[in-house]
């Protein structure tokens, strides 16, 4: 059973006020300006030669996956196309806002122009050019299923059956350090996006979820109340007290637990809290997700945990 006494007093406090979540936009940092091209600005480039240096300099904690390849130029900016490449990151990064955790993205204003701009800057490359960015070319294909999806089906039978596009996602979500990668990268608004679809076509069961009982029904209730109220104080007092439950949280709702993380991390002022929760945060996904149909499952979930990733991942850049 859970710790109850911090955990029902955050519930409590939490009370609908009928507000949307509007005033995310600068808020949270990491978001791209205007996309009109221009240079590869020199600390984009420095970044970029820092996040090597880091991969090689990097001992994660233990659990922590080190497979990532060596001088592995992860943002692009480095090779004969950097600016393409550059140019497409802006793209990807400015159809992403903040707003973008929690609420679908206008598909016919937003996705479907800035998919046909992101593959006419594809074909600007050639074909060995434009594999030498993995991250980048995985970011163009799942933005044409967030395009060509309905109701969610595509994004499940693409993860069940789209091996080439999986691997990608898997490796980037298991084996390579976040921070090397996002928010320039927005991969985790991407799946953000899919999960917003996912659920309407397939929900887990409420034993996956962790939701067979009313006590955190009521919890991931309060998580949608805050929500949607904008009230970040709300966020931070329920992502602490379902952390405080420590190993009974888990036991109870791994996915809540995970879910306590990102949002703990997307409402904390400090950057070094904020890298350390993003860690842990990696460590927990790892031991929850090993093959498609597990991140599969992460998606279908009720808990908005890859909402709360993805403004995690932009407090990382502040």
């Amino acid at each position: 059973m859970l710790r109850k006494v911090a955990f029902l007093g955050a519930i409590m406090g939490v009370q609908a006020q009928g507000s949307l979540l509007s005033d995310l936009k600068g808020m949270f940092a990491g978001k791209a300006a205007d996309p009109g091209a221009g240079q590869v600005p020199a600390n984009q480039q420095a970044a970029a030669q820092q996040a090597m240096a880091a991969q090689q300099q990097q001992q994660p904690p233990a659990g922590m996956p080190t497979t990532q390849e060596p001088d592995m130029d992860l943002l692009c900016l480095t090779g004969p196309q950097a600016q393409v490449w550059f140019n497409m990151q802006q793209k990807s990064r400015y159809i992403m806002p903040a707003e973008a955790a929690f609420a679908m993205v206008n598909k016919t204003e937003v996705f479907e122009p800035a998919l046909i701009s992101l593959l006419e800057d594809m074909s600007q490359l050639s074909p060995e050019n434009r594999d030498q960015c993995g991250v980048g070319k995985m970011i163009v294909q799942l933005l044409s299923i967030l395009v060509n999806d309905q109701k969610g089906e595509l994004i499940g039978k693409q993860i069940e059956s789209n091996e080439p596009l999986t691997s990608p996602m898997l490796t980037l979500l298991l084996d390579i350090p976040w921070a090397s990668y996002q928010p320039m990268w927005p991969y985790f608004g991407f799946l953000a996006q899919m999960a917003i679809k996912r659920v309407q076509s397939k929900q887990n069961d409420l034993g996956i979820d962790g939701l067979q009982g009313p006590e955190l029904q009521q919890f991931l209730n309060a998580f949608d109340v805050s929500i949607v109220n904008g009230d970040l104080p709300s966020i931070k007092s329920l992502a602490e007290a379902y952390l405080a439950t420590g190993d009974d949280g888990v036991r109870e709702s791994p996915i809540a637990f995970l879910t306590a993380l990102f949002a703990k991390a997307a409402t904390s002022e400090d950057k070094a809290e904020v890298q350390e929760l993003f860690l842990a945060a990696q460590t927990v996904i790892k031991r929850m997700v090993f093959k498609p149909q597990d991140l599969d499952t992460l998606l279908s979930s009720r808990w908005p945990l890859w909402g709360f990733a993805y403004l995690a991942s932009l407090k990382t850049a502040i």
